[in-house]
């Protein structure tokens, strides 16, 4: 959690960067050239409060995703070593194989859950300007859950 919210001023930069010219207006011509200058215009234009824009989103993308590979590794591993201890009659409670199907199942989940969360950050930290221009966090939470219904209703 305390990385998320150390590193955030760096991902509003790098998130800026990335869309800066792609025919959106957030950042059309705004923060050409290196990450020092878009810093700078960044501070200059929009404050040093715009480098925490998304940081709620960041944090509760890292509570659940972090959340749950922890809490979900140990149950699954166990389950994983008795299904394959069944299979070949023999203890793999420890085996590599299903320490890494462990944590790719957790982490897959936890991607999974938690993948809403960076929709959401990612369009704050693209908003510009004063941040009482930003639409709320309730909006965005239901643009992305409308969005994400629409996605599995094309299924």
């Amino acid at each position: 959690m305390i990385a998320a919210a150390c590193t955030n001023p760096i991902d509003v930069l790098k998130t800026r960067l990335q869309i800066d010219g792609a025919g959106t207006t957030a950042c059309q011509q705004v923060h050409r050239g290196s990450f020092i200058q878009c810093a700078r215009n960044l501070l200059s234009t929009e404050g040093v409060a715009s480098l925490y824009r998304g940081v709620i989103p960041s944090l509760a993308r890292e509570a659940s995703y972090s959340s749950l590979r922890i809490g979900m590794y140990e149950p699954l591993r166990n389950f994983y070593a008795s299904k394959l201890s069944s299979t070949f009659n023999d203890d793999h409670s420890s085996s590599l194989a299903v320490k890494v199907l462990a944590g790719g199942t957790t982490g897959a989940i936890g991607s999974a859950v938690a993948n809403p969360c960076d929709l959401i950050k990612v369009k704050q930290q693209s908003f510009t300007g004063p941040l009482s221009n930003d639409l709320p966090l309730i909006t965005l939470i239901r643009q992305v859950s409308a969005a994400h219904q629409q996605a599995v209703s094309d299924l």
